[in-house]
């Protein structure tokens, strides 16, 4: 029974440790250069060079990304083919990032 018990014990911390390492998000708004809300652009995660994560804004120029680690990431923001910024964010202290292109 004491087996059974320790063996339950480090899988929930297991469990709480990974669940809090992902407990992390970016979210804002991308505005045009007249302060609109930019609908249909991509909002895109990358570290090192791999995409880890995309968010496409909504018509009120919304996005949202969770479920990431505190670290430093490349955030870009697409229409089709064409990158419109690049910027460096790192979390948890650029949580929210309100974004105006150019």
């Amino acid at each position: 029974m004491l087996i059974v018990l320790l063996v339950s014990t480090t899988f929930l911390t297991t469990v709480i440790v990974a669940q809090t390492l992902k407990d992390n998000h970016i979210t804002g708004v991308i505005f045009n250069s007249s302060k609109q809300p930019v609908a249909s652009v991509w909002v895109i995660l990358s570290q090192k060079n791999q995409q880890l994560a995309q968010s496409l804004t909504g018509d009120d120029g919304k996005y949202y990304i969770g479920n990431l680690v505190k670290g430093n990431y490349d955030l870009e923001v697409k229409r089709g083919d064409k990158s419109l910024l690049t910027r460096e964010v790192s979390l948890p202290k650029d949580t929210v990032n309100n974004i105006q292109l150019p």
